[in-house]
């Protein structure tokens, strides 16, 4: 799916939301030691545009604890759909990525027919590993959502 901004055009429609940490009530860092994905945020969205694509950023900083084999999975889910994820891998056995800045950012989309209140979440996991990971609650961390209507 591609949209296309050639030029000015009263056929879009366009609304942007920025939420930040506090706005979404994530005031204290999460910290995640599951093979099942764990919510790191959850909150109810209600879009504004019908018949719209919706983008969703998610900025974060973290760190994974540790060292050695390991990976983990980021996704974000729109009313338990999943719409985007990454996927990062440490292998100790020849060199490793760094541990933190491969999750995130995080972007999902979706094609919103109605207004109706979805729940938006951002949710994290490990493949295989015995580490901790842990997102920052602090000023670092936002959520971007992008409606463009046709």
């Amino acid at each position: 799916m591609s949209i296309k901004y050639d030029k000015p055009s009263a056929k879009f429609q366009t609304k942007t939301t920025i939420l930040k940490a506090s706005d979404l009530e994530f005031t204290s860092n999460a910290s995640i030691a599951s093979a099942t994905y764990t919510p790191i945020i959850a909150t109810t969205f209600t879009p504004t545009l019908i018949n719209a694509d919706i983008f969703v950023e998610v900025f974060a900083s973290y760190n994974i604890n540790g060292g050695g084999d390991d990976d983990w999975y980021s996704n974000i889910t729109w009313a338990d759909n999943e719409i985007g994820h990454q996927w990062v891998q440490f292998n100790a056995s020849t060199g490793s990525a760094a541990r933190s800045s491969a999750l995130f950012p995080l972007v999902g989309t979706w094609y919103n027919i109605n207004t109706n209140p979805y729940t938006l979440a951002v949710n994290a996991k490990f493949g295989t590993s015995d580490d901790t990971l842990t997102v920052y609650a602090d000023n670092s961390f936002y959520v971007k959502i992008t409606e463009v209507a046709r």
